[in-house]
């Protein structure tokens, strides 16, 4: 992401961004529980 995306106060965005990082997080987090189990 460039800095001109990243200084537009855009709601929809920060909520996208929370998601996508919140999605991430869960599916990283079930990767490695299977690894170690």
């Amino acid at each position: 992401m460039t800095k001109e995306e990243l200084n537009q106060p855009e709601s929809d965005q920060d909520f996208y961004v929370l998601v996508f990082t919140g999605g991430s997080f869960y599916i990283f987090r079930n990767y490695l529980r299977n690894i170690l189990e």
